[in-house]
């Protein structure tokens, strides 16, 4: 088992200080095991956690719909001690009339928000965020690109489940090529060791070149099921199985989802 399993305290980490959170690309198996201290705390002792974010305000720019990652924002931002603002209609908003996503950032940023907590539709949409940003910008979820913070959820329900992370063999199956949540969270799993990692979806749902070219580089090996008897037979082997729906919305074209 991990060391930071059955921790009483997480000590003060740092990593994360002024940071914006955008792919979970940009972490490291130090700093999910910095969180994984802070999420058995908080199971131990909510209470810890009451008001460390008092003087701060979180908006919450959610362009596209939710409502899990959409509540779990609010309320943990509210547990911290934060006020709270949000946009979660956008046609209920400037964005309706045309509003660019800069010049959103920016208005909110200069009515006193701490962090954004961002959902869009398109690609690469938190990163631009970041860039014009002065606070850090929390990714959650731009398009098909990326989910980083539901990638930290789930390696640490993996890690608690099966009594840490490494040496697993760990299945994806479904909508691999659209799913930012697949994608996140093989990203998260190059960072621990002796990882194998399968993708079981038809040629056309297969996971993206990026992700693959990312594990080669960092030596983790993974295999493409195409063959759904075979499937069958792997998934009886694996440690871990995630599946994913079809994300209907991101299709280009809607006769190839048909």
């Amino acid at each position: 088992m991990g060391e930071w399993i059955g921790s009483t305290s997480p000590g003060w980490y740092d990593g994360f200080r002024g940071k914006d959170v955008i792919s979970a690309r940009d972490f490291s198996r130090e700093d999910y095991e910095a969180l994984f201290r802070y999420a058995d705390l908080y199971e131990k002792d909510p209470g810890f956690y009451k008001g460390l974010l008092k003087d701060c305000t979180a908006a919450l720019v959610f362009v596209e719909p939710s409502t899990r990652t959409f509540h779990s924002f609010e309320t943990a931002a509210r547990i911290l001690g934060c006020g709270v603002t949000a946009i979660r209609d956008p046609s209920m908003s400037s964005i309706a009339k045309g509003e660019s996503l800069h010049d959103t950032i920016k208005m909110i940023e200069s009515y006193g928000a701490s962090i954004i907590i961002l959902r869009h539709p398109a690609r690469g949409a938190a990163l631009y965020a970041a860039e014009i940003s002065r606070v850090p910008v929390i990714n959650a979820g731009d398009g098909s690109r990326e989910h980083p913070t539901q990638a930290m959820l789930d390696l640490y329900t993996i890690a608690r489940k099966r009594g840490g992370i490494d040496g697993l063999r760990i299945a994806f199956l479904g909508d691999l090529r659209f799913s930012r949540t697949v994608s996140s969270l093989s990203y998260a799993l190059a960072s621990f060791k002796d990882i194998e990692i399968l993708y079981i979806a038809p040629p056309i749902l297969q996971i993206r070149r990026e992700v693959k070219i990312y594990l080669e580089d960092r030596g983790v090996e993974y295999k493409e099921i195409v063959d759904m008897d075979k499937a069958r037979e792997i998934i009886r082997s694996i440690d871990v199985l995630y599946v994913t729906r079809l994300q209907k919305e991101r299709f280009p074209d809607p006769s190839e989802y048909e």
